[in-house]
This record gives structure tokens, C-alpha cells and sequence, in this order.
């Protein structure tokens, strides 16, 4: 670079083609969760983890009026991204609220779950609605004993038949 001329920033980057895939992508998670989520009785609990800024959970629980989207964060040293996620989902149920009235679809406040600490996340998240458990695109975030902790609690943390 000259003297006084800069190089692009991220600043100057289109993401327009990034987030049109990003968004496609999102999309199509949305589409195979929900031949899942359908049959789910009114009422049904399905808990996200790793839900980052909440956009797939709000995707989801948009698409699938009958269940209650449980968004949940927490990779060990999140707290930003957890308060975003709060953040977010206010609005999200704000919005539909004043569109869809108070029955809209809704999303349950996030929690701070641990996935590395099995017996705290499990406990959590039991109770008599709770059909599914999700982790999209989470897992290389993880720590090898965090990805363990989740997949024996997602054996321990549905109720029967989910």
C-alpha cells in the first residue's frame, strides 16, 4: 500500500452472497426438523442447544406453532452471545406478539446450560414436555469431554418417546 492508502477492511466486504447461503442453510435444518416437530403434541418442549444469536430457534419455532423452542448458549466463557440471545428473544416474542397475538409462536427465555457439565444441563431441561433435544453446527465449538457430556445427556434428557 502507498503511504495514506489503506487496504480493504471487513468493512468493505459484501456478505449479501454469504448470508443469502447462511440463510438457505438455515432453511433447510428448519424444513428436516420440522418432519420431526409435527407430530409432537401442542405444547411439546424442544430444547436448542448452542443457540448462538437465536436464529434457528426463532426459524423453528416460527415453522412449528404446536411446540415451545427452548434456545440455550453456553460453551463455557459466552456470556456476550447469551446476552444477545436474551436480547433477541424478547424482541422475537415482542414482534410476534403485536403480529400473531398473545397464542403467536413463542420462545422460551434462554438458559445457560454447560453441555461439559452433564448432571447440571440434564437436570435443567427435564420435565414431562420435553421431546427433543438439537445441536446444529455446535459440536467443533466443544471440548472433547463437552461433546461427550452432551451426547449422554441428550440419551437422559427427553422424556420417553422423544
Amino acid at each position: 500500500d502507498a503511504e495514506g492508502e489503506r487496504g480493504p477492511t471487513w468493512l468493505d466486504i459484501d456478505f449479501t452472497e454469504a448470508q443469502g447461503d447462511y440463510d438457505e442453510r438455515m432453511e433447510a435444518v428448519a424444513a428436516v426438523l420440522g418432519r420431526y416437530l409435527q407430530p409432537l403434541p401442542s405444547g411439546s418442549v424442544v430444547a436448542e442447544f448452542g443457540s448462538r444469536y437465536g436464529d434457528l430457534a426463532r426459524l423453528v419455532a416460527q415453522r412449528n406453532p404446536n411446540v415451545k423452542v427452548q434456545p440455550t448458549e453456553g460453551a463455557g466463557e459466552t456470556l456476550g452471545v447469551f446476552l444477545l440471545l436474551q436480547e433477541r428473544v424478547l424482541k422475537h416474542n415482542e414482534e410476534l406478539a403485536r403480529v400473531c397475538g398473545p397464542d403467536g409462536p413463542r420462545l422460551l427465555a434462554p438458559r445457560y446450560i454447560d453441555s461439559s457439565k452433564l448432571e447440571g444441563w440434564t437436570d435443567q431441561l427435564k420435565g414431562p414436555n420435553v421431546h427433543c433435544l438439537f445441536a446444529v453446527d455446535v459440536l467443533h465449538f466443544l471440548p472433547a469431554d463437552g461433546i461427550e457430556g452432551l451426547l449422554h445427556g441428550c440419551r437422559r434428557g427427553p422424556r420417553a418417546g422423544g
